[in-house]
């Protein structure tokens, strides 16, 4: 079976933080403070690019490996199924946030929402693929891995 499924982050969250930069740019030219314009303006422009990346993750799982990327193709993951143990289904804590981050033990990639799919590695650490449709995506590993 193969398995291929993108999320997107809801748009108002980020239409609002982009407005939000905006605002804060408008502010800064009206004071006629130049020089904190150019930074709010270059702030801005890297947290709109983060948010383009950032806003979307798509997984696949092929025969060979399970791969997630988020954007259009960067970054992106690959875990080969000789490198993966078992996986489950897990509720992520809110403060592990969005993006790619650290959390106890492992490494979580998620857009938006608490449920992942744990992966227990052969190395020892675990990585947590966000998604929001957990169980399909168990499913789709389910025979590649141990689910349980």
């Amino acid at each position: 079976m193969t398995y291929r499924h993108t999320q997107t982050s809801p748009a108002p969250l980020r239409i609002g933080v982009l407005a939000f930069l905006l605002v804060i740019l408008a502010v800064t030219l009206a004071a006629r403070a130049w020089a904190g314009a150019v930074v709010v303006a270059v702030t801005a422009a890297i947290v709109g690019t983060a948010m383009f990346v950032f806003s979307r993750i798509t997984v696949e799982v092929t025969e060979e490996r399970l791969q997630a990327f988020f954007g259009w193709g960067w970054p992106r993951r690959v875990l080969p199924w000789d490198q993966a143990a078992s996986a489950r289904i897990v509720r992520n804590r809110w403060w592990y946030g969005f993006g790619i981050r650290w959390f106890p033990g492992g490494t979580l990639w998620n857009v938006w929402g608490l449920d992942s799919v744990e992966f227990d590695l052969v190395s020892g650490s675990k990585l947590r693929i966000g998604t929001d449709e957990p169980e399909a995506l168990l499913a789709a590993v389910s025979g590649r891995v141990t689910v349980g």
